[in-house]
């Protein structure tokens, strides 16, 4: 569950970082573009990032749960995830990181919400280091986002380049 927990919307290489997330704004959806080329776009974090994408075995079978912002703020966290795992039957394993995507996907269209994700990700991160039983399951973590631990570094390293450490600091309360 802790590292359902320190899921981010994205990594780095999709403009998701840490840093991105926290001092970059959402750029607005363009549902215009059809030929694909982003060098035009303006600076900012991708907005579909902000929808919720959840897979899971049912039935024998992937089932893929998609929402848009605004079909996840039309009804509250709990109510939205009670109708999802009733609609579609999520194993029992499978609810806590449904209902933490689903706060997850809330927080991206703020910043505020935003800074709250990632301090949340890193609250799990460390705890996760800290006491998870296996060191397979962290070093499974760590290898599936390599960018992430470079990130990490960039962010307790203060002579770093990356936007992080000029950015606004991250208070762990």
């Amino acid at each position: 569950k802790v590292l359902s927990m320190a899921q981010g919307w994205g990594n780095a290489g999709q403009g998701l970082g840490l840093g991105e997330t926290i001092t970059l704004d959402v750029r607005a959806r363009d549902n215009n573009s059809s030929d694909g080329n982003t060098d035009d776009e303006e600076p900012g974090l991708p907005a579909e990032a902000g929808d919720l994408e959840f897979e899971f075995w049912g039935n024998s079978k992937m089932v893929l749960l998609r929402l848009t912002p605004a079909e996840l703020l039309a009804e509250p966290s709990a109510a939205l995830f009670k109708r999802l795992c009733a609609e579609h039957r999520v194993p029992e394993a499978k609810k806590f990181a449904l209902l933490n995507r689903i706060r997850l996907s809330r927080k991206y269209a703020s910043r505020g919400g935003r800074l709250s994700g990632v301090t949340c990700r890193l609250r799990a991160l460390l705890t996760a280091v800290n006491s998870h039983p296996s060191c397979n399951a962290l070093n499974n973590y760590f290898t599936a986002q390599p960018e992430l631990v470079h990130e990490l570094v960039g962010l307790i390293r203060p002579e770093s380049q990356q936007g992080v450490a000029e950015g606004p600091p991250l208070q762990l309360r």
